[in-house]
């Protein structure tokens, strides 16, 4: 459609006024651009960007807003003028928050599990090792065959046999070494997690997955950290000394700030992935002296631009709003700078002018990453995964095909949300109305000057007749409005029930005692309970998947390239097998049987078999997962063997005279030697 001109007024339709839009932010971008983009690579990367930005501001952040608001209990603006116009109440009965905020406590519990990990590493069947430890076992198995050869005489056919039975003790002692590594290398991880704000980070991403399309993590990002560590003197005592060390680092960015390429299905299989970042002006100041950094540009953008630079977005004020900020800090009182983060792969002859190409075809793709301010790189560097992943990390509550973003809480029950919203209203009007009665007056009838709109209490109505003379109305009539709440309250508990059933997530999950049929009992609850988890555990599966996997497997390639020597007691098996989220689901379940199993065990036959270590181990596993300390009451294998051993000599020291307690130290004994 055309643009039409009605006299003095311009006629335009949404389309056209959104294109326009476009047009005047891309203008304004223009102006602000300090000069023309000089190398290939800064053209490529900000043509990426674009993009990306393009495809998201039409498709995907109009989405996103809808699902904060909707999250927020705020109506859309056409529905709120359509709502004012009818009049009544404009309340927002929002049952999208109560199932969102639900699904957070529950992928929260699972993810930071009392007195457990949510992530683990394994071996493979057949573990490699550093090659210095797969040498020395293997050294080991030779000179024993060579010994056994020489001193036994052995036959061809039983060095073979024997072989044989030595590569199965190569194969388990490398098993045992590898487990070792792994669990020392569990434990790293765990410390780094710590360390990085890993599960903080966590609760944020969840709460961005409860709420949005898709949901975000970022790391591991090495970082300078400062941290206390002690020097020895001379003297031996220890000064305390804050030092910088490289920390890597985890993050949860929001999905307003994140531009995916917009053909990418998953963040493995995304040509290139950008993402925005506010630097403020004392920020990128400073980066004049961290190496690696373009101090010309950094200089030339900080005196072209010494308001700042924002990237225009059609939704800033309005995203600032969703998030909290405030929408009125504008460029013109503060000088911050949005800079875009770019991470994807670029033909090399590209990298030439940033010195960072190295030996190759000038053709050949090789993957970088890059921020820039206003289209000008100000770093560039080689990515510094070995094998080029990105350091990003996304899901969804329900994933969609060939798409990275996902369908999120409030689009699966947008419409629900929307009748429930208006059935509550319908009830809040209706109630308002039969909770008073309506008055009609004839006021033909009424005295001059007597209010018919102030009622109160034992009012006298004085009036003529004149507009009944007959008398066959009142001029004064009182009647009720008939209330349908019970009706409209089965409507809505009727949407209740269907939202329960889209999201997976029904009531009685998160304390809602209203549960009939065999949610009445404790079996028929705990029943009920297992089968909604059931719809979590697709949620839960995906973060396993996605996020917690994904990130685990980066930080263990990480470690494996650039820890020092120090740390080659935790190198081994490169793949990684983490536990994951789903299995603390059956965490109560599992406890229930080591319970049983406990108890049946606690007979001396097996008590016999299993050993005093047994009986510990067993005993700390189930002590464990009920959050108690294990090591406060029961020994370790060292105390386990000590007590034995003092049992033992407890049991060989020599009866006294007439088998009495034994002879004090020195004395002896007849026939007893000392």
């Amino acid at each position: 459609m055309e643009v039409t001109r009605k006299g003095a007024l311009e006629i335009q339709t949404p389309a056209q006024m959104d294109n326009n839009e476009r047009a005047a932010i891309k203008a304004e971008e223009a102006k602000k651009a300090p000069d023309a983009i000089q190398y290939a690579l800064e053209s490529f990367t900000h043509r990426c960007f674009q993009t990306a930005k393009e495809h998201k501001d039409r498709f995907i952040t109009p989405k996103l807003l809808e699902s904060q608001r909707q999250y927020d209990g705020e109506y859309e603006a056409s529905v709120l003028a359509q709502i004012q116009e009818m009049g009544g109440t404009e309340v927002f009965m929002n049952i999208t928050q109560t199932k969102a905020d639900a699904l957070f406590s529950w992928l929260r519990d699972i993810v930071n599990p009392a007195g457990d990990r949510a992530f683990g590493l394994d071996i493979t069947p057949i573990p490699s090792l550093p090659p210095e430890i797969e040498n020395e076992v293997v050294q080991n198995v030779v000179n024993d065959l060579r010994e056994r050869v020489i001193e036994q005489g052995m036959t061809p056919e039983d060095v073979a046999n024997y072989a044989a039975e030595m590569y199965d003790q190569r194969i388990h002692d490398l098993v045992a070494e590898a487990k070792k590594r792994a669990k020392r290398h569990e434990d790293k991880i765990y410390d780094q997690f710590v360390e990085g704000e890993f599960f903080a980070s966590m609760e944020d991403m969840i709460r961005d997955l409860c709420k949005f399309k898709t949901a975000w993590m970022k790391g591991p990002i090495v970082r300078k950290k400062k941290r206390l560590e002690y020097d020895s003197q001379d003297d031996g005592s220890l000064i305390p000394s804050p030092k910088e060390v490289d920390v890597p680092t985890y993050s949860a960015p929001s999905p307003f700030d994140m531009y995916p390429a917009p053909s990418a299905s998953s963040v493995a299989k995304a040509p290139y992935i950008c993402e925005t970042i506010e630097i403020s002006g004392s920020e990128l100041s400073a980066l004049r002296n961290v190496e690696g950094y373009q101090t010309a540009k950094i200089e030339m953008i900080l005196s072209t631009m010494p308001n700042g630079y924002r990237i225009g977005k059609v939704e800033s004020f309005e995203v600032q709003e969703a998030e909290n900020r405030d929408p009125e800090k504008t460029i013109e009182n503060t000088a911050t700078y949005d800079a875009v983060e770019f991470w994807g792969s670029v033909p090399r002859h590209m990298l030439k002018d940033f010195g960072i190409a190295g030996e190759g075809d000038d053709y050949e793709y090789v993957s970088i990453t890059s921020l820039s301010i206003a289209g000008h790189i100000i770093r560039a560097i080689q990515n510094p995964s070995p094998i080029g992943l990105y350091p990003y990390h996304a899901t969804s509550a329900k994933k969609q095909n060939r798409s990275i973003w996902g369908k999120s809480i409030p689009e699966m029950i947008k419409e629900i949300q929307s009748a429930y919203a208006s059935t509550h209203r319908a009830l809040i009007n209706n109630m308002a109305l039969g909770a008073g009665p309506q008055v009609a007056v004839n006021v033909d009838c009424l005295q001059p000057g007597d209010n018919p709109r102030k009622i109160t209490p034992m009012k006298v109505w004085l009036y003529s007749g004149k507009g009944d003379p007959v008398g066959s109305r009142q001029p004064v009539h009182f009647f009720h409005p008939e209330i349908k709440s019970q009706e409209i309250i089965a409507v809505a508990k009727n949407y209740e029930d269907m939202a329960d059933d889209r999201t997976a997530i029904p009531r009685y999950a998160y304390g809602n005692a209203d549960v009939g049929g065999a949610g009445k009992t404790a079996a028929g609850l705990s029943m009920l309970m297992s089968n909604a988890a059931k719809g979590v555990r697709v949620v839960a599966g995906n973060v396993d998947r996605d996020i917690i996997s994904s990130m685990v497997s980066m930080q263990h390639t990480w470690n494996l390239v650039y820890l020092d020597e120090s740390w080659n007691d935790i190198k081994g098996d490169a793949i990684v097998v983490p536990r994951g989220v789903l299995a603390i689901l059956v965490k109560e379940q599992l406890q229930l049987r080591r319970q049983e199993f406990l108890n049946l065990t606690n007979n001396p036959t097996d008590l016999a078999i299993m050993g005093r270590k047994g009986r510990a181990r067993l005993l700390t596993a189930i002590a464990t997962n009920l959050d108690i300390d294990p090591t406060d009451l029961i020994p370790t294998d060292e105390e386990l063997d000590r007590q034995a051993r003092a049992s033992l000599e407890q049991q060989m020291v020599p009866p006294g005279p007439e088998g009495g307690a034994p002879l004090p130290e020195g004395v002896a004994q007849e026939g007893v030697l000392q």
